[in-house]
C-alpha cells in the first residue's frame, strides 16, 4: 500500500510539474486533499479515532467467533476493509488532482491570452523641454528627422555609466561604418542628476566619450517628467552629511527613437554592442521602406 501511495504521488507530481505548477503548491495541495479525504472516509467507519488497525482490532475482539464455514450477522454488516477505504481515498485524490490540473491549465491559457493582447511596443517617450550642454533650450521637435540613441545617467556615476558609455561608443562606431545608415544615429545623454550636472559639467564630461554625444539637463521637475515618460527608475542614496555627497541607483537601458519621434525599442545590459548595432540597422531599413 505504501508503494502504491508513493507511485501515485510520484505520477501526480510529474504531471503537475509539466503543467508549470510549483513543487511547493503541488505538494501542499495533494497532501491536504489526501489527508482530508482519508479522514472523512476512514474515521466514521472505525469505533475509535486512534487508528484504523486498532479500531478494527477492537471490533474483532468484541464480536463472537463464528462457526467454521458460517458468516455472522456482524461479519455481513462489517463494511469495506481499511485497504478498500484507502484505495477509495487515493481514487478521490486522483480525481481531485485531475480537476486541479485541468483548472490550472485553463487559467494558464486564459492568462496567456490576456498577456498576448497586451504584448507589443510599450508606450514610452513623449514631449520634453530640456537644456543641452551648450545651454540651448531644446525640445523633442528639435531632433525630428534623426535617429536618437538615448541613455539616462549622471556624470558622478563611479562605474555603471562609464561602462555603458563605452558600450554606446562601440555601438556608434559600428553604426558609423554602415554607409547605408542615413541619417546617422544621434547619441543623447540625459542626466538624472540636474543638481550637479549642469551644461558645463555635461560638456566637459561627455566630450571625452564621443564628438556627437549631446548632453541634456534641466530643472528637477523637467528631469522627473522626461524620466517618467521613459519609465526610468532612479533613487538617491545619501553618503554623508554634505547634501551634494550622494550616489544614484538607476535603471540601465538604451532607448531608440526613430526620425518621426516615435519610440522603437530599448536595449538592456545583456545585449552586446554588435547585437544592438544590428538591430538598429534593421529598424532603420524597415523605416526606409515605409
Amino acid at each position: 500500500l505504501g508503494r502504491l501511495s508513493r507511485n501515485f504521488f510520484s505520477r501526480s507530481c510529474k504531471t503537475l510539474i509539466l503543467n508549470g505548477q510549483s513543487k511547493h503548491r503541488m505538494s501542499v495541495g495533494l497532501n491536504e486533499a489526501f489527508f482530508r479525504t482519508t479522514r472523512r472516509i476512514l474515521l466514521p467507519s472505525c469505533a475509535t479515532s486512534s487508528s484504523v488497525s486498532n479500531a478494527c482490532s477492537l471490533r474483532a475482539l468484541s464480536s463472537p467467533a463464528s462457526p467454521s464455514g458460517q458468516q455472522t450477522e456482524d461479519d455481513g454488516n462489517r463494511g469495506p476493509s481499511p485497504s478498500t477505504l484507502v484505495m477509495i481515498a487515493l481514487g478521490a485524490c486522483a480525481v481531485g488532482a485531475y480537476v486541479n490540473i485541468r483548472n490550472y491549465r485553463e487559467s494558464e491559457d486564459a492568462a496567456s491570452v490576456t498577456v498576448g493582447k497586451s504584448i507589443g511596443k510599450p508606450v514610452l517617450g513623449g514631449p520634453f523641454q530640456l537644456v543641452d550642454h551648450n545651454k540651448k533650450a531644446v525640445s523633442e521637435s528639435d531632433f525630428k528627422g534623426r535617429w536618437l540613441f538615448i541613455y539616462f545617467g549622471f556624470t558622478y556615476c563611479p562605474d555603471i555609466c562609464p561602462n555603458e558609455l563605452m558600450r554606446m561608443k562601440e555601438v556608434l562606431s559600428l553604426l558609423d561604418s554602415n554607409s547605408s545608415l542615413n541619417p546617422k544615429v544621434e547619441p543623447i545623454f540625459i542626466t538624472i542628476d540636474p543638481a550637479r550636472d549642469g551644461p558645463e559639467q555635461l560638456k566637459t564630461y561627455l566630450g571625452d566619450w564621443h564628438p556627437r554625444l549631446i548632453g541634456l539637463t534641466g530643472t528637477q521637475e523637467q528631469i522627473d517628467d522626461v524620466c517618467k515618460k521613459y519609465r526610468v527608475y532612479y533613487s538617491k542614496a545619501q553618503l554623508g552629511p554634505d547634501p551634494m555627497d550622494y550616489l544614484i541607483d538607476h535603471s540601465v537601458l538604451f532607448y531608440l527613437v526613430d526620425p518621426d519621434g516615435q519610440f522603437v525599442d530599448y536595449f538592456a545590459k545583456n545585449s552586446t554592442p554588435q547585437e544592438i548595432a544590428a538591430r538598429i540597422a534593421a529598424y532603420a531599413d524597415d523605416w526606409k521602406r515605409k
